[in-house]
């Protein structure tokens, strides 16, 4: 290999790039973002193709999940529950599951109003069912259903510092209302309410928290709603946030603590935006977060933006998102260290919800499509059975600009797996991907003192190192690594290009 030269990838901690051009996505900071990623997650500078999930409870009819969330009591029995249509689509049915068995629908929950969403908030150990239309739910046991007429029949709650805030009531889309104090189903119908911007001629969309804030989102504006510790609130604990942010997808919102992301639109190209706490303790407008993904952003279906539903799971933000057809079909992850993105697919998700009813805090989601199922994910190497389709293509090489490279090897370095093979295609010049070879990871054992019979070796590693021939000669060059194997388990450490320059003809 005299006179070859290296190109190293072992820094993968930015994520994917879909808005720059493929040659370009190494940054003159030697950052590096791949052009794709697709059902694997960074991880201490390693790709790691992502874990999958299993079906909880069974299937009465197959229809899609309307609304689902967690109901944890203090002390009591723990349930998730669900809201999906009936087999005629006559009316949506309220479930619930206790963690084993069948999903079970719950007593005098089988006549609320068809194909709604709806929004499931707990407050003093019960839950509360709203879609905007059917007088408000309350289920404390998660097997029976009675209603509060006194509650507003709004879109959505928010259960905060205790007061249960509603908004989303018809004929009232500007309008909060607010619960006495400790008291979620009391509303003061004079006093127990804060019109928000009446005249600007959009609704409240979404409600979140942010230290003691209450964080009013509109699809164009956001109010901060302060005053806590009081037993009222006016006009003069309402703060104009500005304008130019805002979200027309409630279930976009999502909370980190010092953060709330969420979905924003203005016509050209929807991307997610944030509003930060700073270490000083001021709000302030934390800016678009997507614009590395702008490629993906736009293949978003504009009529089903409002579908997006986010997720915290400690570390990133997961929103599951409409690419193609109706439905939630794929799911964009932010890492909130890195400030990477990657893309899920195999995960169609109309809601995501945090519950400790296995025991452990896990992420659980109500299905898209019209199967009827609702998922834990939960560390297994298969979607449901099904396989995880894993895909990493890295940037386009250029080495020499204006001259042809003569690309001698690709080494990539994996963990060793039992019997895992990674598919590895290229493209010169731009051309179509093909076939370049297949790699094993099933380790060699040790370098030195080794000794291969058959199939047995003396010694182990916990390393796989292969080298492919990289390709031969090209301006640019591109590689794809994929497997889409049930139960196959893909770590890549790093990969190594060798190359050489060429001249050009005379």
């Amino acid at each position: 290999m005299q006179n070859l030269q290296r190109i190293s990838e072992r820094n993968f901690i930015l994520g994917y790039n879909d808005k720059d051009k493929p040659e370009d996505l190494r940054k003159p900071d030697g950052s590096v973002y791949m052009a794709d990623i697709r059902n694997a997650f960074i991880e201490e500078n390693k790709i790691m193709k992502r874990t999958g999930y299993s079906a909880i409870g069974d299937a009465p009819v197959s229809k899609a999940i309307l609304g689902q969330n967690k109901h944890e009591p203090s002390g009591g029995t723990k349930y998730i529950l669900r809201a999906r249509n009936n087999a005629g689509d006559t009316q949506s049915v309220i479930e619930g599951w206790s963690g084993s068995g069948n999903w079970t629908a719950l007593t005098s929950g089988s006549s609320q109003t068809t194909s709604l969403n709806h929004e499931f908030v707990m407050a003093e150990n019960a839950t509360y069912i709203f879609n905007g239309t059917d007088t408000v739910g309350k289920t404390t046991n998660g097997t029976s259903m009675s209603t509060v007429a006194a509650i507003p029949i709004g879109l959505g709650a928010k259960w905060w510092h205790n007061f249960l805030f509603v908004f989303g009531v018809t004929g009232n889309r500007s309008r909060l209302y607010f619960s006495d104090v400790n008291e979620p189903e009391t509303f003061d119908g004079v006093n127990g309410l804060v019109d928000i911007n009446t005249d600007d001629n959009e609704n409240i969309e979404a409600l979140a928290a942010l230290k003691d804030i209450l964080v009013i989102l509109k699809r164009s504006s956001v109010f901060l709603l302060t005053g806590f510790g009081t037993t009222d609130f006016t006009l003069a604990n309402l703060d104009d946030f500005g304008t130019g942010i805002g979200t027309i997808a409630p279930r976009s919102v999502v909370e980190t603590g010092n953060d709330v992301y969420f979905l924003t639109y203005y016509g050209d190209v929807p991307h997610f935006k944030s509003i930060r706490r700073t270490t000083e303790d001021a709000l302030v407008d934390g800016g678009i977060i997507s614009d590395a993904i702008t490629g993906s952003m736009k293949r978003m279906v504009g009529g089903r933006l409002n579908q997006t539903a986010g997720i915290f799971d400690g570390r990133r933000v997961w929103w599951s998102v409409c690419t193609s057809g109706t439905t939630n079909n794929e799911v964009f992850v932010y890492d909130t260290l890195t400030g990477g993105w990657v893309r899920l697919t195999g995960i169609n998700a109309n809601i995501f919800h945090n519950s400790t009813i296995s025991g452990s805090p896990a992420i659980y989601f109500g299905s898209s499509t019209a199967n009827g199922k609702s998922y834990q994910m939960d560390g297994t190497t298969n979607d449901d059975g099904a396989a995880i389709s894993f895909l990493v293509d890295t940037p386009m090489y250029n080495p020499q600009p204006g001259y042809p490279s003569r690309y001698k090897y690709l080494y990539l370095t994996a963990d060793v797996g039992s019997e895992v093979d990674l598919d590895i295609d290229f493209s010169p010049d731009g051309f179509t991907f093909g076939d370049r070879a297949t790699m094993s990871f099933t380790g060699e054992g040790a370098e030195f003192g080794t000794a291969i019979f058959d199939t047995s070796k003396f010694g182990a590693t916990t390393l796989a190192r292969n080298r492919i021939f990289a390709g031969g000669t090209a301006n640019y060059m591109q590689y794809r690594f994929t497997n889409a194997v049930v139960d196959e388990e893909i770590t890549i450490r790093e990969f190594e290009i060798f190359w050489g320059k060429r001249s050009l003809r005379a």
